[in-house]
Parts: structure tokens; sequence; C-alpha cells
């Protein structure tokens, strides 16, 4: 889930909204543990439970500033519901998010945007949730098979052990492996071995030769996994394994080639298919994983499964078509739709801002397919306050976005268009949201 607004450092030193060094039941001489009206003895499940839950809030550390998320799924709830979230998580786990019902239970709402910050309440398992429950019921099962087997074992060196080993000392016996094979019979002779042959240099030269594979180094994350796993599920389902009963794996050939693309596709060069995306925009998958027609789009890198499209297009041969997305300005209207919402944010500090872009980014479907990685270490940069606030955009956040787009600039394949695609969006936000800070 990508950040949409984050708060300002804190600053200073952040304070518990409870004590976690405290025990989490007070003990009597009994062994009885007193919480309120109830009583735990120290060695039942409650307890144990209670005191790993009190363990991980002294070895959590804290964080020196909360994350606001506007848009974000809080955990407590589990409802689906997206609204303002607070993060508190040190490894900025979006599904670590809470909604402001659920954090005004450690802090009010003005202590946390002051300053207050109180330790992850998934981190710690406070939120009694059915997943954080089962994780802490096998914490405890793997602490009680621990405390069992150390109980079973006893001391290696002991009068009695000793005892034990001086009386059941026997002399040594040698046992040499059978052959089972029967006395009478004699041991069947090896076959003569196979007589000398001459290999030339032409035998050579066939026996080294292969066929190189044609996984591209600039091929995606996607055409990587997806020419690995045909290649395995080939083998497999033609039956040819490796000596150690692994997949066969052969030279990876892609799956359609650009004359079968053109062919398909009869109003887009065979040239062009390198400048597309190598799966459908609508239900996400590969070209490979269907067996259906390919269209693209000859405005943008966007392709589809004819089958996927509402209504196929007619009259492909030496016609042009232009995809629903480019006929609706779908790029253009997102990054409008950006700017609408970055209107309504509250007024709180220049991140909220620099989250925004970041999530009008990540948000569109080119800014997750290809760049997700790159756009997610900004996001924690901001988190870890490395840009200074300014009453304008951060300069060196602006360099760091447009970086991005300059390192495929000079790629001719789909990674480049749709950079190309996002930084004209990119420049049309920030050009407005500057303007208006001003």
């Amino acid at each position: 889930m990508p950040i949409h607004a984050m708060s300002a450092d804190t600053g200073g030193t952040s304070n518990r909204h409870f004590d976690a060094r405290s025990s989490p039941y007070k003990v009597d001489n009994g062994g009885r543990a007193d919480h309120g009206d109830d009583a735990i003895h120290s060695d039942s499940r409650a307890w144990q439970a209670a005191a790993y839950r009190n363990a991980l809030k002294c070895k959590i550390p804290l964080v020196k500033q909360c994350s606001f998320i506007q848009g974000g799924l809080c955990h407590m709830c589990n409802s689906g519901r997206k609204t303002l979230v607070v993060n508190v998580c040190p490894q900025f786990q979006y599904d670590h998010s809470i909604c402001v019902a659920h954090a005004t239970q450690f802090a009010s709402m003005e202590q946390i945007v002051h300053g207050t910050i109180f330790s992850c309440p998934i981190c710690t398992h406070d939120c009694h949730c059915v997943p954080c429950n089962a994780q802490v019921e096998a914490q405890v099962d793997m602490y009680e098979q621990w405390r069992q087997s150390a109980q079973r074992q006893s001391s290696p060196i002991s009068e009695e052990n000793l005892e034990m080993a001086m009386h059941d000392q026997r002399e040594p016996r040698v046992q040499l492996p059978s052959n089972n094979l029967p006395t009478s019979e004699p041991i069947p002779e090896l076959p003569p071995p196979p007589p000398n042959r001459v290999v030339t240099a032409e035998d050579a030269r066939k026996q080294t030769l292969f066929e190189p594979s044609s996984l591209q180094i600039g091929m995606s994350y996607r055409e990587r996994r997806y020419s690995m796993s045909s290649a395995s599920e080939d083998d497999a389902y033609h039956g040819l394994e490796s000596p150690s009963s692994s997949p066969l794996y052969r030279p990876i050939m892609s799956a359609r080639s650009d004359e079968t693309m053109g062919r398909q596709n009869g109003h887009t060069a065979p040239s062009a298919f390198n400048s597309h995306v190598s799966f459908c925009c609508r239900c996400l998958a590969t070209f490979a994983d269907r067996g259906a027609a390919v269209t693209q789009c000859n405005r943008c890198p966007r392709s589809f499964h004819r089958a996927c499209l509402s209504k196929a297009p007619l009259g492909m041969t030496g016609s042009e078509w232009h995809c629903p997305e480019c006929k609706n300005d779908q790029d253009r209207r997102h990054f409008k739709a950006a700017l609408s919402q970055w209107r309504r944010l509250p007024e709180m500090p220049h991140t909220l801002t620099l989250g925004h872009i970041v999530y009008s980014l990540l948000s569109h479907e080119f800014g997750r397919a290809f760049f997700e990685p790159e756009l997610s270490s900004i996001q924690l940069k901001i988190h870890q306050g490395a840009y200074v606030p300014s009453r304008s955009l951060n300069r060196v956040f602006l360099a760091d976005i447009r970086h991005i787009w300059a390192k495929v600039s000079k790629e001719t394949s789909a990674r480049s268009r749709t950079a190309a695609i996002l930084s004209a969006g990119f420049e049309s936000l920030v050009k407005q949201i500057t303007g208006e800070l001003k």
C-alpha cells in the first residue's frame, strides 16, 4: 500500500504511553498473578502470552516520527474500508497501520500530532486479532516444547552415567558389509570397455556448441519470471528431467516472435513489439498464458488480449487502433484527479505533499508495474526525513524522481515509453502544485 501522507519529525525524546518494562501481572507469594479481580498462575498460557507481548515492547524500538497515511487500511478493523491511518512500525510495514479510533487507545490524537510515539501494536501483538493471537500461541508452544525437551535431557556427566558406561563395555566387533551374492555362483564379469574412438575437431565443436538464450538483459521482472517458469513447465510436460530429478532448463526462447506478433496484429509493425508491455493491461496475464490474439495500441505502450476488450477492434489491417485508455485520456485524468486530492489535504507539513506525489505515481498502472522499487525507496527517504522542509517542493526530491526517468530515457523499450508518460504527468502535477504553494 503506497504512502499517501506523512507527518513531520517530532523531534526530542518520544514518550511511551505505557510502561513496557513493567510485569504483565503482579505475582503474590503463592505463585498466583494478580491482575484486577482475576488471579492467573505464572505458568499458565495467559501469563506466558502476556510475558511474550511485554518482552516485545522492550525489544522493538520506537520510531522518531509517526506517519499518517491517507486512504490506508486499518489492521485492527480489517473492514477493507480506506481511511486516515497512523503508522508507527519501525520497519514501516503498510499492513501495520491503524485507524485514528484505534490509535487513540494508546495516545490522544493531539498528543500524536505533537510528537507522542507509542510502540507498534501489531509488532507487539497488542491488537489481539486472529493472526496476531495465532503468532503468540505459536511462540508459546515453541517455548513449551523447548522447556520440556530441556527437562528430559539429563546431564551428560554424572556418577550414574559413568557407572552404566563402565558395565556396558563390550569387546568391539568389526562387521564387514556382505555382498549379498550366493557363494555357489561366480561373480559375473564386467563387459569389455568400448573401443577407442577418435574425436575430431568437428565433433568437439558440435559437442560444445549450444544455442544461446534469447532472454535479454533489459527484460522486466514479469518477463524474466515468465521465461523461467514457462521453460520448466514445458520440460515437465514433455517428461524431460536432469539426472538430479530437477527440470532440465533448455535455452529460453521468447513466447512469440516479432514476426508472429506482426501477423496477428496487422496494424502494428513487427519491430514495435518490444516497445509495448508484455502483459495484458486488463487481466495482467502474460501473452503466452493464453493462446488468444493480442492487440496493441498505436499511441501508448499498452497491450490487450482481444478477448479482454469489451469491443474487439475491427478492420485491423492497415489502420491504427487506439485503446480505450487513450481515447478517454486516462493518463491526464489520473494526474488531474491526484491534483484534486492534494487540494483536499489538511494543512500539514510538506512531507504530505511529497508523499502524495509519490503516491500518484505508484497508483498509476505503469508506476506499479515498472518503477515500484525506485519509487518505494524514495518513499522510505521521505519517511526517514531525508528531504529538508521548505516552502516550495524540495529540489533534491524532484531530482531523485527525474533521475528515474533519465535512466531509461535512452532505451527503446516499453519501460522507456511508460517513463515518458509518467514523466509528463509528474511535471504537470509539480507545475500545478508549485504554482499554488507560492
